[in-house]
């Protein structure tokens, strides 16, 4: 019985930091080619193009998504939205990211007038982002409203003291789940980004200069920089680790705190 949750626990944290380590390996030449050209100024200006548009398509995200399915839960009650809501919820969490590109960069970049911009990027990754930030939370809203909706209504609460004082403080995993996908999805995400904020390595140094992100990098040195793939690898092999301290960061937290409050 004990055989397929170490199987498992092998699965999800010994082969990816393998991989890893694969990656580092092969960046390690391009480390080195890196730190005596002009590549490392190129990466930390995208570092910081990454910083700021991965953290304002996040927080766009996060503004629609979290007020909507608040309020639905409170005009719904205990029942989690569903119908034509869940299925257009549903579809854009689904819908191909090229393709949110296509229409970001015909919406926001050419009807706004944006162009090809970090503006253009951040708004774009955050309608896409929206959508699986909104499915995570009504998963786990849905979950919690069943266990304290009965509990609630003793107590005389309304629908909307009841998810705010009540669902929403027992949906604290749900909010890191989906916190953390929205963060490593706007990391990870190329298609999208490349077509509306663009692949120039410059600092974007206001919203509406092109400037790309890490995963962008990574795609135009491999596909259109001879000779810089192990840049190229050096790049993925970051990418990978922020992406795996992304994943790692909370549940170390929540164990630092629970050790600390165990101590006490």
């Amino acid at each position: 019985m004990m055989a397929v949750p170490r199987i498992l626990l092998f699965t999800v944290t010994i082969l990816p930091f393998a991989a890893m380590l694969v990656l580092v390996a092969l960046a390690a030449p391009g480390l080195e080619l890196a730190a005596g050209s002009a590549s490392l100024g190129a990466l930390a200006h995208v570092l910081r193009n990454t910083f700021w548009i991965v953290l304002g398509a996040t927080a766009l995200a996060w503004l629609v998504a979290l007020p909507g399915v608040l309020t639905s839960f409170a005009a719904l009650g205990r029942r989690a939205p569903g119908g034509a809501v869940r299925q257009i919820v549903d579809f854009g969490s689904t819908f191909p990211r090229l393709l949110w590109g296509v229409a970001g960069a015909s919406l926001f970049g050419g009807v706004l007038g944006l162009g090809v911009s970090a503006l253009t990027g951040i708004l774009t990754l955050g309608c896409l982002l929206a959508p699986i930030v909104a499915t995570t939370l009504q998963d786990g809203f849905a979950l919690q409203a069943r266990r304290v909706s009965p509990t609630c209504r003793m107590m005389g609460m309304t629908r909307f003291q009841a998810v705010w004082y009540c669902v929403l403080p027992a949906a604290a995993p749900s909010l890191w789940t989906a916190l953390r996908l929205s963060l490593a999805r706007g990391l990870g995400d190329a298609a999208a980004v490349i077509l509306t904020s663009g692949s120039s390595f410059a600092l974007a140094s206001s919203l509406m200069d092109p400037g790309a992100t890490l995963s962008v990098y990574v795609l135009v040195l491999v596909q259109e920089t001879p000779g810089q793939q192990h840049t190229a690898y050096a790049a993925a092999a970051l990418l990978f680790g922020l992406s795996g301290l992304l994943q790692c960061l909370p549940g170390l937290l929540s164990f630092i705190f629970k050790r600390s409050r165990t101590g006490d």
